[in-house]
């Protein structure tokens, strides 16, 4: 108790001295409060004689504190409950009146089903009166679109038709000039080739004169008949009577077929430029269709220009080296014959030599 004692009359201090602290600075008296407490107890007056009805006043009013905290603690909760159900109760009540006032609308709602079911029917039968619209509008611009793609494809084809007949065209005079070279180049080499026999037949018949200048005798072959040689010119009689080289001469002149007799199957031959062109270029016939497209042509149509101008030039070239052949080989025939006779008429052969001089040179240009 005397603990408890000390420790209440520490706390009563305490108090007593915040209580005097708060009196000091609100009031105007200026005397202290230890010298108050001196005085009192000086006078005989027992401080602590309401100490334990205090401390009991004190505990009571602290439980009561307590337990008005836990009763405000209890009411807020009760108070939150309240406000939940308030809450419940406030939103099934606005439910209730929805549903309530809904229900006041449903004939109002089923009339509006019925005009609105009666629209959509009336707007099915629109919307397929303008899907077949539709589809007839489709249907014409897939039409156009047709149309404008034909007429594009046609002018197309129209373009590709000039492109290949001009290429055609450029085709053909291709081949024909290709015909013309190597027409000209068959032509040139049987120029030569003649050219080089007749050269072969001059070298022939210049070997056998010599050889009969030389020997006296056409023959080579060895013979029966020896003849005298020769050794210049100057060794050889001239006869005065010329009337055998006046009969040949005369011969000769009547005659004009007699001197290409002997070389008539070596010169005057026709080579016919239309079949052997053909012949040695089978490849390059003008009558076969040129086909670019794929299809077959008639083979009737007509020639090209150029065609007939290549065909009458070769024609042209032909007959005119034919032409040149015949007169070269007319002049030679005729130097021939009148280098004969000069050798005749120095070595005094009669006109049978001569004869027989002509008949031995043709076989031995043919030999060789």
């Amino acid at each position: 108790m005397s603990v408890l004692k000390s420790l209440k009359g520490t706390f009563q201090n305490v108090q007593q001295d915040i209580v005097d602290s708060f009196r000091a600075l609100t009031s105007l008296d200026t005397t202290p409060r230890h010298e108050k407490i001196k005085q009192l107890r000086a006078e005989g007056i027992n401080l602590d004689a309401g100490a334990d009805l205090l401390f009991r006043y004190q505990k009571d009013w602290s439980e009561m504190q307590n337990y008005t905290a836990d009763s405000a603690k209890k009411a807020e909760e009760v108070d939150g409950m309240v406000n939940q159900i308030f809450t419940n109760y406030k939103r099934q009540w606005d439910a209730a009146c929805q549903l309530e006032e809904e229900a006041t609308a449903l004939p109002t709602i089923v009339s509006t089903l019925k005009d609105m079911i009666e629209l959509v029917g009336s707007l099915h039968q629109d919307f397929e009166a303008v899907e077949g619209e539709l589809d007839k509008l489709l249907n014409i611009c897939e039409e156009e679109a047709l149309e404008r793609e034909k007429e594009s494809h046609v002018k197309q084809l129209a373009v590709y038709k000039k492109k290949k007949e001009a290429e055609a065209f450029a085709v053909k005079g291709k081949l024909w000039s290709m015909l013309k070279e190597r027409a000209k180049e068959v032509d040139t080499r049987k120029s030569h080739a003649m050219k080089e026999r007749q050269e072969a037949f001059m070298d022939a018949f210049t070997s056998d004169m010599d050889y009969y200048r030389t020997h006296g005798h056409p023959d080579r072959l060895p013979s029966a008949t020896e003849f005298p040689k020769v050794s210049s010119l100057s060794e050889i009689t001239i006869e005065e009577d010329k009337k055998a080289l006046d009969e040949f001469l005369s011969a000769a002149s009547s005659d004009p077929g007699a001197e290409d007799s002997f070389i008539e199957d070596d010169y005057t031959t026709d080579y016919s430029h239309a079949e052997e062109h053909h012949e040695d270029f089978p490849e390059l016939d003008t009558n076969r269709p040129i086909d670019f497209d794929g299809a077959s042509k008639d083979t009737s149509e007509k020639p090209h220009p150029d065609e007939k101008d290549s065909s009458h030039d070769s024609g042209n070239e032909t007959v005119s080296c034919d032409s040149k052949k015949t007169e070269e080989t007319s002049e030679e025939t005729q130097g021939a014959a009148m280098e004969s006779a000069v050798v005749s008429s120095d070595t005094g052969a009669d006109e049978n030599n001569s004869e027989s001089k002509e008949n031995d040179a043709a076989p031995s240009s043919a030999d060789s």
